[in-house]
Order: structure tokens, then sequence, then C-alpha cells
């Protein structure tokens, strides 16, 4: 199946529906309605992006300065190759713009652990954050 990589719209970030994982993040992290998080990243980043397999918004992906987020929906786990070879093409075009690339992954994430991993992201040990001191792994990438 294509997977294709374009911008995304404020329609796009208000009709998504999140990965019931991504949803048990932003609630650990902070417990914010997913709608409001949603209404925020769409403000406040840069190069924000979907991802499509097939008519289906499968990811939404974007930067708030150096920080990267990404939410995915339902059936990550059958994701083709291809989802992945365009992940690491998106990956090196924000490498062209910011020097460094981090972000935050709940421990129970595991998709978007095996995600960063995949992508060449370094991985720290977790540290404890969010409204309950949760597990969280740090995962950054700097420019070579």
């Amino acid at each position: 199946m294509e997977i294709i990589i374009d911008d995304a719209t404020l329609e796009d970030f208000a009709t998504f529906t999140p990965h019931d994982k991504n949803i048990a993040e932003i609630k650990a992290a902070v417990n914010i309605d997913f709608d409001v998080i949603m209404a925020a990243l769409y403000d406040a980043s840069t190069d924000k992006k979907k991802v499509l397999c097939g008519n289906k918004i499968i990811c939404l992906i974007g930067m708030v300065e150096n920080s990267i987020w990404l939410y995915f929906s339902s059936g990550v786990d059958k994701l083709p190759l291809s989802f992945f070879k365009a992940s690491r093409k998106f990956i090196n075009e924000m490498l062209k713009k910011y020097p460094l690339i981090e972000g935050n992954i709940y421990y129970k994430n595991t998709f978007s652990l095996d995600w960063a991993k995949f992508m060449g992201f370094k991985i720290c040990e977790p540290h404890l954050e969010g409204l309950h001191n949760e597990p969280f792994y740090r995962f950054y990438q700097e420019r070579s």
C-alpha cells in the first residue's frame, strides 16, 4: 500500500482519531483533552504533516521548535515498510532545519518507542515525569 506524506490541515487535526496508547500518554503527561492538545499543536507546530495509507490518516507528525511529536491511529501495527521509509525521509528533512530533534515517549507506548529506535533516535534511560511520575523515555537525534 502506498504511503503519502502531505501537509496537514486544521480539518485533519480536528478529525484525527488517535490510538489508545497516545491517549494514555497524554493522560499520563498532562491529562488534557486530546482536542485541546491538537488545537495547541496545530497553532504551535511547524512542518505539520499527515501520513496517509490509502485514504486513511494513520499518523500526524510535526515539530514545535526542536521537539518532535507524533500521534498514530489504530492499526499502526500493520503498517507497510514504506511507512518507515517515508518517516526516515521526514526525519532527514527535519535534521536539515534543526540541529537537534528530541521528544519524550511514555513507557507504555511501545509502538512509538519502536518507531523512534527504527528512525535512529538515541533512547535515554527512562525518567519520571507527568502527573503520576511515570516513566518516559527521552529520545533524540543530532544533525551529523
